[in-house]
């Protein structure tokens, strides 16, 4: 939804030129330390007389609106409606029908750009000071607070998403902004797990997933088992392009990969996904690397990618995060970018991406 706010009576700057006072209050509540340190060295730069409240700036002057106020604004007036709608104004029901607004907001409302910029019209910034007055037991006490502002009549554009909260309960956006959804499965003993990656994959689609958050690359990370028509899904009805094994030196692992890798060539004929090669997942097994080529050879495929076993791994695990969060400098960091420059390298060669 694209909006479109004109100012029918100036607006006032909100930021402290005071950077003590910006940190403690204002820039604290940004949704990242790195926004909010981004915010602290913007106000720093303008370099504003003290005691004032300013705009954010641009690197050409200026002002703009961080997309994270906005929402801020509208946490605020759903709270309001909430309170009406518990006093029985019926516009404000739904509202105070929600449990967490703020986290509905935060995971179902998306604000672009991130700095949302003012337009003038060519009109000049001001300043407006004004009293301020309190009673209090030593009597009354008046101060001036004078803000920067924004004339009447200038403008501001931004684009407002809103995510079905179906498909926002599937997803969790993790580490370096990827989308992460778990399939789930039935309850142990009961139920057919394939059948639940089939019902996530068509839920996926029916939410329009793909057309809300535009991946450049999706991953399916499937238990290599392709005896059932579910963990073969993937691979079937367009759902992905080419099929990577990754497996270990073990005689079992070699014989899974090698069910995958038969079911893949069956498919070929069909127009499903191509092998794109096998990943080596060291066990630190005998022979290991010799019966992994051995098996990339039998169906004319290749190595792609070579992983070491790792106790970095499992740690990065116990903490809840990936690897790459967690040990981004380690060799077995390098080893998985080394991986996905393969990956890439295969898909662009084929045209995928």
């Amino acid at each position: 939804m694209k909006v479109r706010i004109t100012l029918t009576e100036e607006a006032l700057g909100s930021a402290p030129s005071n950077e003590d006072l910006l940190a403690t209050y204002i820039a604290s509540k940004a949704p990242t330390s790195e926004l909010s340190a981004e915010e602290i060295d913007n106000i720093k730069a303008q370099n504003a007389e003290d005691r004032i409240t300013v705009f954010y700036k641009s690197a050409d002057g200026t002002p703009f609106q961080y997309n994270y106020q906005v929402k801020g604004m509208f946490k605020d007036s759903c709270q309001m409606l909430a309170k009406a709608g518990k006093a029985g104004y019926s516009g404000g029901k739904a509202c105070a029908a929600l449990k967490a607004y703020k986290k509905a907001i935060d995971g179902l409302i998306f604000v672009y750009p991130r700095e949302i910029h003012y337009d003038t019209h060519g009109l000049k910034m001001g300043y407006c000071e004004r009293s301020l007055r309190a009673q209090t037991p030593m009597g009354e006490r008046i101060s001036i607070a004078k803000s920067e502002t924004v004339p009447e009549g200038s403008t501001i554009e931004f684009e407002v998403e809103c995510l079905d909260p179906k498909l926002e309960d599937m997803v969790r956006t993790g580490y370096q902004g990827v989308i992460c959804v778990e399939a789930g499965g039935p309850t142990p003993g009961l139920g057919c797990a394939g059948r639940g990656i089939i019902t996530a994959l068509e839920k996926l689609e029916e939410t329009g997933a793909y057309e809300t958050y535009q991946p450049d690359i999706v991953l399916y990370d499937v238990l290599g088992d392709v005896v059932c028509g579910g963990f073969s899904m993937p691979m079937r009805k367009g759902y992905a392009d080419q099929v990577f094994i990754i497996t270990s030196g073990e005689n079992m692992a070699i014989h899974a990969g090698a069910n995958i890798a038969m079911a893949v060539q069956n498919f070929r004929n069909r127009g499903y996904a191509a092998l794109g090669g096998i990943i080596l997942n060291r066990r630190n097994v005998k022979r290991e690397e010799e019966k992994v080529q051995e098996l990339a050879d039998d169906f004319e495929t290749q190595i792609i990618g070579k992983l070491t076993r790792s106790d970095l791994v499992t740690d990065a695990e116990e903490q809840g995060k990936t690897l790459m969060e967690c040990y981004p400098d380690s060799e077995m960091a390098a080893e998985y970018r080394t991986l996905a420059e393969n990956i890439l390298a295969i898909c662009r060669k084929d045209g995928l991406c």
